[in-house]
């Protein structure tokens, strides 16, 4: 009867401790190149086995699901850490650092141990560089002893910690209104953007430096594709190349090109970005002219609040306007009707833009909504003084400014840890 219930009592706590993993997922944000495709391989059995399912991306849904893990270097040591969705650290240990003759087994067992061991000993090794956050573990060559510290104190530094890296998050990093920074896209990550649900435009995360996208309109006039490459110089220095080529569909005959580099100084939530472009275009049913000028844009993003960001975005391009002239008089006299035109060019400044709010949805930080004012202006020289008579008309008249209201909806699939 006594073995019975011994052999009862471990199939209830190994349920217990299997249904505890069953909804666990870990993700591992690597900085220090641990991993390779073998020991990815070896860790996902291993996790497994333990009811832990290891995960490339996060499903931004269900955040809570998953164990936050860091492999980064710490001073002289390489260190694994772990998170929850809270950003508390739940434990930290060094790897081995003698590791002479070890083959990718031996480093996917070395992890795996090491991470099950922080989970199954949750807040348990914590330690900061100078002192104990809440318990430190001190090994004896007899025996393990686990002792109590003070955590007065800790707990302070603790929240203090979470509080920093809650600031250090923003989902919504990439781009502005429209125009994009030198943040890039963690890789697996995609990112959607509707302007008016009528423009529709997605953006992949490729690698962690590379992304792609592409967009187009609901009648699919136009269409561009975008790749682009980042690279942190610093933590508050960023640089970045792309390019976004636009062609006409359905009928539509141009082709247009912007090629551009971007330098983007600040936090992931409060930057500017400086970008200089080429921006070439061929005469067209969109354009009345070939485009061969340098453009200049400036974009910011300030948080305002924890849920609402103000943003704004600037182009500005300089070229020769070309313009037409037409003149058309009746002579009472004669009875006769003359009309004729003329082509003439004239410098012209093109100024575009967006400003406005970005809010950020509290329940899920993946989803936001711009809204704001899209503007255009544009100025020219004087129209030459020919062209200012009553029997003149000329394509220079037109509409030089405009403003309208704008609004977007953003949202953020997948999350490469």
């Amino acid at each position: 009867m006594h073995i019975k219930k011994v052999i009862f009592l471990k199939l209830f706590l190994f349920t217990i401790l299997t249904n505890s993993f069953s909804q666990a997922n870990i993700v591992i944000n690597d900085q220090i190149q641990f991993l390779n495709d073998q020991i990815d391989n070896s860790l996902i059995e291993k996790f497994e086995k333990a009811g832990i399912n290891y995960s490339f991306s996060i499903h931004m849904k269900t955040p809570c699901d998953y164990y936050y893990t860091v492999l980064d270097q710490q001073e002289n040591s390489k260190r694994v850490t772990i998170e929850n969705c809270k950003k508390e650290v739940i434990g930290s240990l060094n790897l081995l650092q003698k590791t002479a003759g070890f083959s990718d087994q031996d480093y996917a067992s070395m992890l795996y141990f090491k991470i099950l061991d922080i989970i199954q000993n949750p807040f348990v090794y914590v330690v900061t560089e100078e002192k104990p956050i809440q318990k430190e573990v001190v090994i004896n060559k007899e025996q393990e002893i686990k002792t109590d510290t003070d955590v007065t104190q800790a707990d302070e530094d603790q929240e203090e910690l979470a509080t920093d890296m809650n600031q250090s998050g923003n989902q919504h990093d990439s781009r502005y209104f429209f125009s994009p920074s030198s943040y890039n896209l963690k890789k697996g990550e995609l990112y959607y953007n509707t302007i008016y649900f009528v423009l529709h435009d997605i953006q992949y995360g490729v690698t962690d430096h590379f992304s792609v996208g592409m967009g187009t309109s609901i009648l699919g006039i136009p269409f561009y594709i975008t790749p682009k490459f980042s690279y942190s110089i610093n933590e508050k220095n960023h640089i970045a190349v792309g390019d976004m080529m636009m062609f006409g569909t359905w009928g539509v005959n141009f082709v247009s090109n912007l090629a551009y580099a971007t330098y983007t100084y600040g936090s992931r939530k409060n930057n500017m970005t400086l970008g200089l472009g080429y921006f070439s275009a061929t005469e067209g049913d969109l354009f009345n002219q070939k485009f061969n000028q340098p453009v200049v844009s400036f974009s910011a993003m300030a948080q305002l609040s924890p849920y609402i960001y103000f943003i704004t975005e600037n182009y500005f391009i300089h070229y020769k306007g070309k313009y037409s002239a037409n003149y058309s008089h009746y002579n009472d006299s004669t009875g006769e009707y003359s009309s004729f035109y003329e082509d003439y060019s004239l410098n012209t400044n093109l100024l575009m833009g967006f400003t406005g709010f970005r809010l950020i949805n509290k329940n899920k930080d993946i989803i936001g909504w711009q809204f704001g004012l899209t503007y255009f202006a544009r100025m020219m020289d004087d129209i030459p003084p020919k062209y200012s008579g009553s029997d003149w008309y000329t394509s220079a008249n037109g509409l030089n400014a405009l403003m309208i209201p704008s609004v977007s909806y953003t949202h953020k699939f997948g999350k490469k840890y």
